[in-house]
């Protein structure tokens, strides 16, 4: 307001008039809002500390008025997230890992991560959870993601963490190279490794397989220490096969008569071997052949019938010189005891001079146990041992023939050995 004071001059006695005016400034007030991340505290503002959320009021002094103003300020904490991660995960080449999630107690959290390995199959970096990708690892030892996720919430992000991806390699496996056999024969399964082997059908790793004609596939499967699983496939075409067969004019051979005419009576075969047995050959479908009478007591002749395929089969028959009174025999050194109709036995062949009542055959394997024996020359070894008819391994066994010499009436005693291919 305004008031008029009389002033009274002490010199001159007269009297003056005073007024004054004043005005009154109102005190200020102002209120703010302020929200930072519960990292940023304890938060300071205009000399007032906060260390939580919540309202500070401060008095202000102005420096041109002098006056007083009160400033309020209303403090917002927001939390920083907490992210959760997946553990850590182990996986096999080529394996689908699934959806990496990631989770935290903050709605509304977004994440972002970064991964140091991209071999693994994941990329470098990326936001929210992992999509599920097909794991990878070209080297042949383990390889591993650090995977760093960090979360962020109201514009607060919390602090990162980390989980990780390790990729195993495959196992190494190799059922070998596609193979074209012959009916009647097997085929060994076998793969030798480190790992643990096992052929389709559960058929354990190093066994002969038996196979049936067109094409036989078998899958091979490894598995490593890791549990890591690898398969390869090999292909087995079986063809048919060739029969060796052939019959003569005569099976004897003398003064008069010293030519004998071989007939071919394979099947399945287009190439052909004749041995007439006193060293020579010849490649002709069939066709006669003259023997000299003074080389040799008998002969041997064998047919090698080879098929397109290279299946190759053998027969074989004694031609006899009647000039000589002498025995005649014929020991094999190879039987296939495979359950086919072919070579079947084992047992001398003797086209004459053989006293059929004293005549013994006996069988050892490799330790030199005996596990056959005969005294019938019509008898001969199936290839089986043992009251219960177990079969023999593949492999060589020594025989030893014992007969009396019907022209001689001396008893030989003979000792070989012979194969068993099944």
């Amino acid at each position: 307001g305004s008031q008029t004071a009389t002033l009274t001059s002490l010199v001159t006695g007269c009297d003056s008039l005073a007024t004054l005016n004043v005005t009154e400034n109102p005190t200020l007030t102002s209120s703010t809002d302020t929200t930072v991340c519960d990292t940023e505290l304890p938060f300071t503002w205009n000399g007032l500390t906060f260390s939580a959320a919540g309202s500070q009021t401060a008095t202000l002094t102005s420096l041109v008025t002098g006056c007083d103003s009160l400033a309020t300020l209303n403090l917002t904490v927001n939390p920083s997230p907490v992210v959760t991660v997946p553990n850590n995960t182990v996986l096999c080449t080529n394996e689908n890992t699934g959806i990496y999630s990631f989770s935290s107690s903050v709605l509304g959290t977004s994440y972002a991560w970064v991964n140091n390995n991209s071999a693994t199959g994941l990329s470098y970096n990326g936001n929210g959870n992992i999509d599920s990708f097909v794991a990878q690892n070209a080297t042949n030892s383990s390889i591993t993601s650090e995977v760093s996720v960090i979360p962020t919430a109201n514009s607060c992000s919390g602090q990162a963490q980390v989980f990780l991806i390790t990729v195993n390699p495959l196992p190494f496996v190799d059922a070998g190279p596609d193979l074209t056999l012959c009916i009647g024969d097997s085929v060994l399964l076998n793969m030798v490794g480190p790992n643990q082997y096992v052929w389709n059908n559960n058929t354990s790793n190093n066994t002969f397989v038996p196979l049936s004609t067109g094409i036989n596939t078998f899958y091979l499967t490894a598995t490593d220490p890791n549990g890591c699983l690898n398969t390869d496939t090999v292909n087995v075409s079986v063809v048919e096969e060739s029969e060796a067969a052939f019959s003569v004019s005569s099976n004897t051979i003398n003064q008069n008569s010293s030519i004998i005419y071989f007939y071919n009576e394979s099947t399945g075969a287009d190439d052909f071997i004749w041995n007439y047995g006193d060293g020579n050959t010849s490649y002709d479908y069939e066709g006669p052949y003259q023997y000299s009478l003074s080389i040799q007591e008998s002969y041997v002749v064998t047919l090698i019938a080879t098929s397109p395929a290279g299946c190759i089969d053998s027969t074989s028959i004694i031609i006899v010189s009647e000039e000589q009174d002498e025995l005649v025999y014929y020991v094999p050194n190879t039987f296939t005891p495979d359950g086919d109709q072919y070579n079947q036995m084992f047992k001398p062949i003797f086209s004459n001079g053989l006293d059929p009542f004293n005549f013994e055959m006996s069988i050892y394997n490799r330790w030199g146990e005996l596990i056959f024996v005969s005294k019938d020359i019509i008898f001969g070894w199936d290839g089986t041992y043992g009251p219960t008819g177990s079969k023999a391994m593949d492999g060589c066994y020594t025989w030893k023939i014992s007969f009396r010499d019907q022209y001689s009436s001396q008893r030989k005693i003979l000792v070989g050995t012979v194969n068993l291919i099944r």
